[in-house]
């Protein structure tokens, strides 16, 4: 009830009847209610309640500027959409998850170059994880570098530790575009798990 009636509020304009219903909904046990309220109140810039729901219902700060800066990006913030995407990575240097999320926000702000340069500062720290790397590899699709996203395949297979690393080699050089590597992984793989579902749905596609 009381998030249904926040929602209405919100709708309203009414930003105080808002706060309250969603705080009442966290209270009763909602917490479905902390994502709109923590948006709502980084709408309204409204910093020092959010300290305090922070406060009170023990969401990590990370997790509260994450929201943050998501919403500040629907909102058009740009500018402070960065600086708490930046927040977030001081607080926890070291997280992969955290990095590769700074990435997509950097995109979403249209600055693919200090996405790549995020993401290059990964694949140096973390060479065998394929999470970042597979961001550069599709960032450098996506803006049609086919030359640095096949140089970024190789590196892959050099680098990457992963459980069938031949059907995965295959997938990122199809996605560069370097179709005969592609295809002599993707033969290797079948060759080395010929039962296994996936491999051959992969092959097949």
């Amino acid at each position: 009830g009381p998030l249904l009636e926040g929602r209405v509020k919100e709708k309203q304009g009414d930003v105080d009847g808002a706060a309250k219903a969603y705080e009442r909904a966290i209270d009763l046990g909602g917490q479905a209610a902390i994502g709109p309220l923590v948006s709502l109140l980084v709408h309204a810039h409204r910093d020092g309640e959010l300290e305090r729901i922070r406060k009170k219902t023990g969401i990590p700060p990370a997790q509260v500027e994450q929201l943050a800066a998501l919403q500040a990006l629907r909102t058009g913030d740009k500018t402070r959409a960065e600086q708490l995407a930046a927040q977030v990575v001081q607080g926890s240097p070291d997280a992969l998850d955290v990095r590769l999320w700074q990435a997509e926000v950097l995109k979403a702000l249209g600055k693919p170059d200090k996405a790549e340069e995020t993401l290059r500062a990964l694949t140096a720290a973390q060479p065998a994880e394929p999470g970042p790397w597979l961001q550069l590899l599709m960032l450098q699709v996506a803006q049609r570098r086919m030359d640095d996203a096949g140089q970024t395949a190789d590196k892959i297979k050099a680098s990457v530790k992963t459980e069938r690393p031949e059907l995965f080699w295959a997938q990122c050089y199809r996605a560069a575009e370097k179709f005969n590597e592609a295809e002599k992984s993707y033969k290797e793989a079948l060759r080395k798990w010929p039962n296994e579902v996936s491999v051959r749905t992969a092959v097949v596609g």
